[in-house]
This record gives structure tokens, sequence and C-alpha cells, in this order.
């Protein structure tokens, strides 16, 4: 299985565009989101804006609570990364990661929100409670190009801790028609999805 290294810089903003999510917070699991929370993490106001900006011209839905943090040692104008969570007015969550090297552009992070398509495929759920599979079902779509949707051959959803209602750590696998797969691995529920590619 390769990875991406963990501290990689170049072409972070290229990544984050087309993949829409970059970096996971290795921390505890994260307190549940709720409806009210307002929280801005270790990033710039504007930062914070950008985000929930991008996010909303997504969708006709409402914010009603968002978490947005850095998930890098330091994030200013020249590098950092984060992690959201949104939560909306017709009940659903997004949970997406950002990452830049370059120097923080703030155009970029609209394409980084994008809506992922559904699985044509119904997903295997192993261990992992009935509400967070589903999230981890679509983010499994994460790094799957358009002309690769039509070639799922299934979706596993299998947690790698012990996984409860509020916490756990789960990973969704995709498996294509030739034998190959794509591995989204989430260290926990709130946090963003990283991409590996297995061999």
């Amino acid at each position: 299985m390769v990875r991406r290294p963990a501290r990689a810089r170049v072409d972070r903003t290229v990544l984050a565009v087309f993949l829409g999510a970059m970096v996971i917070a290795c921390s505890a699991p994260a307190r549940p989101l709720e409806a009210g929370e307002q929280s801005c993490l270790g990033l710039a106001e504007r930062i914070c804006i950008d985000v929930l900006g991008a996010a909303k011209g997504w969708t006709s839905a409402d914010v009603v609570g968002y978490r947005v943090q850095c998930t890098d040692r330091i994030c200013d104008d020249q590098s950092g990364s984060l992690s959201a969570s949104i939560l909306w007015s017709d009940g659903t969550r997004t949970d997406r990661g950002f990452g830049w090297g370059n120097g923080y552009d703030g155009s970029a992070m609209r394409e980084a929100w994008r809506p992922l398509p559904t699985p044509p495929v119904r997903p295997t759920c192993v261990g992992v409670p009935v509400d967070q599979c589903e999230a981890f079902w679509t983010d499994a779509m994460i790094g799957v190009t358009p002309d690769q949707v039509p070639k799922i051959a299934s979706v596993r959803v299998e947690c790698t801790t012990t996984c409860s209602e509020a916490s756990g750590e789960a990973r969704s696998v995709v498996r294509f028609n030739d034998g190959s797969e794509v591995t989204v691995s989430m260290r926990t529920y709130g946090a963003a999805p990283e991409l590996t590619t297995a061999p």
C-alpha cells in the first residue's frame, strides 16, 4: 500500500482540489458536532469564512453548526492544513479537509467541497454503526474519478478499532472490477479522510 508522505507540501493545494481531503488530525476522537457550535480553531478567521462560503456554494441548505480546525503544527499564509465538519439545516453533515503548501489560495477551496457522487453499490458494513457506515460509504468516493464510478464492484466499510455510535476508527475500501482498490482511512468519525491506494 502506498501512502502520501506525512509532511509532503508540494502541490498539496492541487491535491486538495481533486481529492477534496488531505489531512487527518492524529488525536483522540473529537466530541460530536452539535447544532449551534461555531468553532474556528488555530486558523485566521478569514480562512474559516472561506471554508463556510465554499461549502455553502454547493447546497441550498443553511449552516446550523460547524467546526473548522488547523490539523498542522502551524497554519499560516504559507502552509497548513485543516479539517472541517459542517451540520446543515436538512439534517446532513459534511466532513472535508484541505491543505496548502505554496501559499494559501482561498479560491481553490471551492473544488474541495464539490459534492461526492453516490457509490453505485450499497456498502458492506463490518462493525460500524449504520449512520456512520452511510457517511463512510459516501466518503469512499474521494479519489475515485468519474470514469471509475461505473467500474466499482464493492464498497466495504470496516471498523479498525472499537466502534460505537459516539466514536471509533474505520476505513472504506472501494474495489473495482479489475481487482484494484482505493482505501479511504478515517482515524475518527469527525476527521477528514486520507487517501491511500493499494498496489
